[in-house]
């Protein structure tokens, strides 16, 4: 945590940077003052400044990367804050032109900041099937796969389509729970499938959620 003359002089390089984006002459003539300025911040600052710039200033930083003084941790938290300024100025939306730059950008620097971004697009629902579809196509994280899968359930389920038992066993393997909750209370498990629901052992993991899910499945096994 910042003392009251650290803080001061933070504040002071902030207002610093912004000035120097807005009155700039050249982009080089900004890109080598932004440099110089950029040097006499310390790491804990480097990588909390892209939270109080203006708009502007992480606009053009993103799009100086190659040319700034910036450590690679420092321009992941940039790169965060640009796509989250870009959704804020599309009204929350993620466009299919934000869709396939930050996929580029990806591509390019493999943040995994922007695998959580990509994940918080399908839990919220701000994607929809064709852009999750883009998704699964380049990020082979296990934790966007997984939102991949379930988000992909959901959408069966919303559509009232029955799961089958190959269905049903990938989603117990990628502890979709939520997929699996949502399809027993609309008694969308084929008949065939509810056996896939096991009853957990001691000591297993997520045993509570799986007990309660393989108690749905019996239910349903014992009304047939």
């Amino acid at each position: 945590m910042m003392n009251e003359f650290q803080e001061k002089d933070y504040l002071l390089h902030i207002e610093r940077i912004d000035s120097i984006i807005k009155e700039r002459k050249s982009e080089e003539d900004g890109c080598n003052e932004l440099n110089t300025v950029l040097r006499k911040m310390n790491a804990s600052e480097l990588l909390q400044f892209h939270s109080d710039l203006c708009v502007d200033s992480v606009k053009f930083i993103y799009d100086h990367f190659e040319d700034l003084t910036l450590d690679w941790d420092v321009k992941e938290h940039l790169i965060l804050s640009y796509y989250l300024f870009l959704i804020q100025e599309n009204n929350g939306v993620v466009s299919s032109n934000i869709l396939n730059q930050l996929i580029n950008d990806y591509k390019k620097y493999d943040f995994m900041a922007l695998e959580s971004l990509v994940i918080d697009f399908i839990k919220l629902r701000k994607v929809d099937r064709q852009q999750v579809l883009m998704i699964d196509e380049v990020f082979k994280n296990k934790a966007v796969k997984k939102q991949v899968i379930t988000y992909n359930a959901l959408l069966d389920i919303e559509a009232n389509q029955y799961l089958d038992k190959n269905h049903i066993e990938e989603l117990i393997n990628w502890h979709s729970f939520d997929a699996l909750d949502r399809a027993l209370d609309k008694k969308l498990v084929e008949n065939d499938a509810l056996s896939a629901f096991k009853k957990p052992v001691d000591g297993e993991g997520n045993k509570k959620k799986k007990m309660a899910l393989y108690e749905k499945a019996q239910k349903l096994i014992n009304s047939i």
